[in-house]
């Protein structure tokens, strides 16, 4: 379909966890689809590996999006505690060893390392025939978090789907559609823009994500810390080690030394239960 970035008349791609054809968006589509189609490799109670940027510790930016759904009627909104922004899919979790998990954890905390916090703007109203969401500003602000994550996944795992989106514009999905219909009543509801309210990313989560009717919950795996060390790499002769917590070194690719990594996060969980909670649930609904 052809479609237009709101306010600009620029094409706008959206690649995403429930946009995987990289389908643009429009400020002006004239009909609702349906989001709800069975993506390539999707089943009840697969569940992917995705790490998002979440909004549970980001009111300014839940208010947003809750200013956004309390106009909307006749759509799925997100719930309050399941509002994400999607950074880059890896796999589906039956595909990934636990050893490539934990190794590419590892490597994504020792690219953060050199990163500092992100502080951008969200409230900028993308249109989808699929979905309302909200972009940010600077969208390229984010960039470098999500290229350190593709590169620890392409290091680490060797069935990944970062081909399927090699481009990223950042946003939150607000609601859903779920049936086909004119689009005008969308677009009439949310003719008034919100005002952009601040969203600082400090921290990317690991999850295992699944289908359930019409919602995409999750377990956490682990937290991922963005802007523990300085923006600058540094010797390990430069560092003396931490007084707290566990720390090991670690070195690049040609064997030099580069910095401690604080072990102060928590240790990455097991396999998620939604999924096989899922899973069980189908089956028990199926026969």
């Amino acid at each position: 379909m052809p479609a237009f970035s709101a306010g600009t008349g620029v094409p706008v791609r959206i690649a995403g966890a429930h946009h995987p054809r990289g389908d643009f968006v429009s400020p002006y589509p004239t009909r609702m689809s349906d989001h709800w189609w069975w993506r390539p490799g999707v089943r009840p109670g697969r569940c992917l590996l995705v790490l998002h940027i979440l909004l549970h510790d980001q009111p300014d930016a839940r208010d947003v999006v809750r200013q956004c759904q309390d106009k909307l009627a006749g759509l799925d909104m997100v719930p309050e505690e399941w509002l994400h922004m999607t950074t880059q899919i890896v796999g589906f979790a039956d595909e990934i060893s636990s050893t490539e998990v934990e190794q590419m954890i590892h490597e994504t905390r020792l690219r953060f390392a050199a990163l500092a916090p992100v502080a951008v703007q969200l409230g900028r109203l993308w249109f989808h025939s699929e979905a309302v969401m909200l972009g940010i500003h600077p969208p390229q602000d984010l960039d470098p978090v999500r290229e350190a994550i593709r590169d620890a996944v392409a290091e680490s795992v060797r069935v990944h789907q970062l081909a399927d989106e090699p481009e990223w514009t950042p946003h939150v999905s607000v609601a859903y559609s779920h049936g086909d219909g004119p689009a005008e009543p969308v677009l009439d509801a949310l003719a008034a823009r919100p005002e952009p309210r601040a969203l600082r990313v400090h921290e990317v989560h690991l999850v295992e994500q699944v289908r359930v009717g019409r919602l995409y919950p999750w377990d956490v795996r682990t937290a991922l810390t963005v802007g523990r060390f300085p923006a600058r790499r540094r010797t390990l002769e430069s560092l003396q080690p931490p007084l707290w917590g566990v720390s090991r070194q670690t070195r690049d690719r040609g064997g030099r030394s580069l910095l401690w990594v604080y072990e102060r996060d928590a240790e990455p969980r097991g396999p998620s239960s939604i999924c096989a909670q899922a899973e069980g649930a189908h089956a028990k609904g199926s026969r």
